[in-house]
C-alpha cells in the first residue's frame, strides 16, 4: 500500500513540475487571482454603496423623529461569496485542464499505459 502511495505522490510531483515548467499552471492561477480580485473589488464597491444608502436611511429616520432604527442588514463576509464561487468554478477548470494536458503529454510521449 505504501509503495502505491509513494508512486502516486511521485507521479503527482512530476505532473506538477511539468505544469509549472510549461507555465500553464501559472497562467491559470493568474486568471484565478485576477477574477477573484475583481470579484472582491466589485463586491466592496457595491457594499459601500449599500452602506451609504443605509446611513442615509438612518439619517432620514432620525430627522423625522424615530428613536429606533432597524440594524443594517449588510454582512461584511458576504463580499467573499462571489470570490469563493470563482475559486470553485475556475479551480475545477484548472484541474480539468491540467488533467487533459497530462493525458495529452503522456499520449504524445507514448507512456500512457
Amino acid at each position: 500500500m505504501a509503495s502505491a502511495r509513494s508512486r502516486t505522490i511521485t507521479l503527482a510531483r512530476h505532473e506538477y513540475r511539468a505544469a509549472v515548467r510549461s507555465r500553464v499552471l501559472l497562467a491559470l492561477l493568474a486568471i484565478l487571482v485576477a477574477a477573484t480580485t475583481v470579484s472582491v473589488y466589485i463586491a466592496a464597491v457595491d457594499y459601500r454603496s449599500q452602506l451609504a444608502d443605509y446611513h442615509a436611511y438612518v439619517a432620514a429616520a432620525r430627522a423625522s423623529g424615530l428613536r429606533q432604527v432597524a440594524p443594517a442588514p449588510l454582512q461584511l463576509l458576504s463580499l467573499l461569496r462571489g470570490a469563493m464561487e470563482y475559486i470553485e468554478i475556475i479551480g475545477a477548470v484548472i484541474a480539468i485542464t491540467l488533467g487533459y494536458l497530462s493525458v495529452a503529454r503522456e499520449r504524445t510521449n507514448g507512456t500512457l499505459p
